[in-house]
């Protein structure tokens, strides 16, 4: 009996159908004991990245890698090496070029240029009337201009330089920056009140900046800002205050300010004009306390020495020295004597500013 029943088995086995496995190489790879009996639990195996669902594809089917192909193909370098070569053949080309360029346009200057810029101070203001110090060098050792021209040198460095060159430090007046306008916030009423970037330029853009008097500081501080000596501060009455002993006179702020009320002027003249304004009459002091008025009491003061243009005293230096005899009966004090030590003078004529405060708007 159970030699029949083992008979009967091992010849079940040989009838059984081959069950779903992986072939991979010598060895079968069954799955599970339930995957012949349930065809709802289908297993999913990869082979050479080939998805089989449920078991093995046929064997005409199956991917198996080819002995005839190599992952490492041959890579032809002939337009690689050629583009290198075209390449590197330009660049020999130009560079050749350049050199030959170099030497037969090279201009020889003189040694002394890069000893005198090493004994200016660098600060390429302008102010010598030249682009740079470099410039400046240049025109020195060719006898075009004096040491004297820079003002921001301090004397015993200018001395240096001309000793060095063999000429004189030249008598050259200093120039510095003033401001035509007086109008601070404590004297000048505005008509508008301009919110945006904080700029005058800017402000100058929008129905003139809002101040009652058109041609007026506005008092945002460009002319700080690019003053690159910190010659300008603004006082408490937003109105630019010039440090005459810092000035380079390298007319920085002449170009910032959109009202044009800076001047370059010799430091020597004392007689200055702080108004801009064109119109004549009183009528200006609803605006400005401190605006000219176009009275001619300074033209007749000064006769020759000063005319009126336009509504404004001009000064011709040209016709002899000033005093401050011109001040005298000014009524605002739109004309004044700049002393060396007690700085803007009125004369006693004019009224005297005692708000510190700012003004009201003007209404609209």
């Amino acid at each position: 009996m159970e030699r029949t029943t083992r008979k009967r088995a091992n010849a079940n086995k040989r009838e059984a159908p081959e069950r779903p496995g992986f072939d991979h190489g010598h060895s079968r790879f069954w799955p599970d004991a339930g995957f012949a009996g349930h065809r709802s639990a289908r297993a999913d195996f990869d082979t050479l990245g080939v998805r089989i669902q449920g078991g093995l594809l046929p064997p005409e089917r199956r991917l198996r890698p080819r002995a005839d192909i190599s992952i490492f193909q041959p890579v032809n370098f002939a337009p690689l090496l050629t583009a290198i070569a075209a390449v590197g053949g330009l660049t020999l080309l130009l560079a050749s070029l350049l050199v030959g360029a170099n030497h037969w346009l090279h201009v020889e200057q003189d040694p002394r240029v890069d000893a005198v810029e090493g004994m200016l101070p660098a600060t390429n203001c302008g102010g010598c009337g030249h682009p740079g110090c470099r410039a400046f060098a240049e025109a020195l050792v060719a006898g075009r201009t004096l040491p004297g021209k820079c003002g921001v040198s301090p004397p015993e460095d200018r001395e240096r330089i001309a000793g060095y060159l063999g000429i004189d430090v030249g008598e050259v007046e200093r120039q510095v920056a003033r401001l035509a306008c007086a109008g601070g916030t404590n004297v000048a009423r505005n008509h508008a009140r301009y919110a945006g970037l904080p700029s005058c330029s800017a402000a100058s853009l929008v129905a003139g900046g809002g101040k009652g008097c058109f041609w007026g500081c506005l008092g945002v501080g460009d002319c700080a800002e690019v003053c690159g000596f910190d010659a300008i501060t603004m006082n408490a009455n937003r109105l630019p205050v010039v440090d005459e002993a810092r000035c380079t006179a390298c007319g920085d702020c002449v170009e910032a300010c959109p009202k044009d009320l800076f001047s370059l002027v010799p430091e020597s003249r004392r007689l200055w004009i702080s108004c801009r304004s064109l119109e004549a009459g009183d009528e200006i002091l609803e605006d400005c306390e401190v605006a000219c008025t176009a009275c001619g009491r300074c033209a007749m003061d000064a006769p020759g020495l000063i005319e009126m243009k336009n509504n404004l005293p001009v000064i011709d230096w040209s016709r002899g020295r000033a005093t401050d005899k011109a001040t005298k009966r000014c009524p605002t004090g739109a004309i004044v004597w700049l002393d060396p030590e007690a700085g803007a003078t009125r004369g006693p004529a004019a009224r005297k500013v005692i708000r510190r405060t700012a003004r009201h708007d003007a209404p609209t």
